[in-house]
């Protein structure tokens, strides 16, 4: 995999602030496509839940990597840094401008910034972390980890079950903190030459959005949809069902708690994860044009964007 000098776009900000209203708008205006960076929006399945691009947003432009795995299968960042780059080539062959949108931070720095290759892991070690995990707890894990931490590398959330069991069996299978791999990129970045463009409105005005999309949701068929994934049987581990509100839909359809309960915590989750990802772009995200607000149609983001594209890669306006 290689450093791509082919110039790309790339549109990042939390979820419900305008990404694929802004990307659309741009493919159209640059003869672009879009390929995307979210990491649930991968998979089949779920497409109101997880705000994937409709037929009529689609409409006229190329979308790629959009639920194209399968529910059931699991996709890594490695994969998709293999299969982006792909389409990366693909667009460029055809003289259109390869788009990025999302707001999975973890794709776009791998993108940017390259990936360690950490080993695999065996199932008797991850039985092994998961169990004691739940015998002793957080802190037991917690405690054992910093003792090893001499570089200061142990980032993890107090709630962040999932994080620290990933750690830990990385230690127990390697010997090395995982910190220690993360600091060694094995896969280059695919992209070192873009436009990155940063929505990034207020709480005040994303969270309200956030609500009443979830609403909308809830009107366009849901329910359904949930409802005819749930009818399966398949694993609630799927790697899948990772997005946001599906296990609250799935307690609503097996009589566990009400519909009202299942919207509500799915808006406070989807705010939650909101103010997370605002945090990450601020901290590891350096954008070169920056709109503080939600996008609605807005125009001169769209011309200044384009300028400053045609200026990255020397393209006649």
């Amino acid at each position: 995999m290689i450093n791509n000098p082919i110039p790309t776009i790339i549109i990042a900000g939390p979820t419900a602030s305008g990404k694929t209203k802004l990307s659309i708008n741009l493919a159209r205006k640059l003869n672009g496509e879009i390929i995307n960076a979210d990491a649930m929006q991968i998979f089949e399945g779920f497409e109101i839940l997880k705000a994937m691009p409709t037929k009529e947003e689609k409409c006229g432009i190329e979308h790629h990597l959009f639920g194209f795995v399968s529910i059931k299968e699991k996709y890594s960042v490695a994969k998709w840094l293999h299969d982006a780059n792909a389409k990366i080539i693909e667009v460029n062959n055809r003289n259109k401008v390869p788009i990025f949108v999302g707001g999975s931070g973890m794709y776009l720095n791998a993108a940017t910034k390259g990936l360690s290759i950490i080993p695999s892991i065996s199932l008797q070690t991850r039985m092994k972390a998961t169990d004691l995990y739940e015998r002793k707890g957080f802190d037991y894990i917690y405690k054992k980890l910093i003792a090893h931490d001499t570089e200061g590398g142990l980032k993890i959330n107090i709630n962040d079950r999932q994080r620290l069991i990933r750690a830990y069996e990385v230690f127990l299978e390697t010997g090395k903190p995982i910190w220690w791999w993360q600091s060694r990129p094995n896969l280059k970045p695919i992209i070192n030459s873009s436009l990155k463009i940063l929505i990034s409105p207020s709480k005040e005005k994303l969270y309200p959005k956030i609500n009443e999309r979830v609403d909308r949701m809830v009107n366009d068929g849901l329910l359904l949809e949930v409802k005819n994934v749930f009818a399966n049987n398949l694993s609630p581990d799927l790697q899948s069902f990772k997005a946001i509100g599906i296990n609250y839909f799935f307690d609503f359809l097996k009589g566990e708690t009400s519909l009202e309960e299942a919207i509500n915590k799915t808006k406070q989750e989807s705010r939650r994860y909101a103010k997370r990802q605002m945090t990450w772009f601020k901290n590891s995200f350096i954008s070169d044009l920056l709109h503080s607000n939600l996008y609605r149609d807005n125009d001169e983001l769209v011309e200044n964007a384009i300028k400053a594209f045609n200026l990255l890669s020397n393209r006649k306006c």
